[in-house]
């Protein structure tokens, strides 16, 4: 079986600034709220090279994600509050790409936004309430 990694991205890990980003996002604007797990701290974790991407996973004590930090062309094209559709070996997925302030913090992709906005639409669960419940189950 080989490896589905692919050869080193041409950029150094970005790992140490998401975290830094995440780190002052909890610092000021997530403070006092009560979803936080304060047993938890920002970590990236694993983050590796992926098909000219980094694909790492980012703790923090509001959630915890499996991210994919976009190629120099993805922050081209990929668009903030969209969606993008990647190919892993276990399949398809549609990821929810949000931007941070900081240029070097654009376009994350997360798996876990386009599916709870799935699954409101699919069993029509108030958005409010249905969040509120993934983000304590979560925690």
């Amino acid at each position: 079986m080989t490896d589905p990694v692919q050869p080193a991205v041409p950029r150094p890990c970005p790992d140490a600034a998401l975290e830094a980003t995440f780190r002052h996002i909890a610092q000021q604007r997530m403070a006092g709220v009560p979803i936080l797990n304060p047993a938890l701290s920002v970590e990236t974790v694993g983050f590796r090279p992926w098909d000219e991407h980094w694909l790492g996973v980012l703790v923090t004590p509001w959630f915890m994600n499996l991210t994919v930090l976009p190629s120099d062309v993805d922050k081209t094209v990929w668009v903030s509050g969209g969606t993008v559709r990647l190919t892993f070996p276990s399949g398809q997925y549609d990821l929810l790409v949000l931007e941070e302030e900081d240029p070097d913090d654009q376009d994350l992709v997360y798996y876990v936004g386009p599916n709870i906005l799935a699954l409101e639409k699919r069993h029509g669960f108030p958005p409010e309430q249905f969040r509120m419940w993934v983000a304590l189950h979560e925690v």
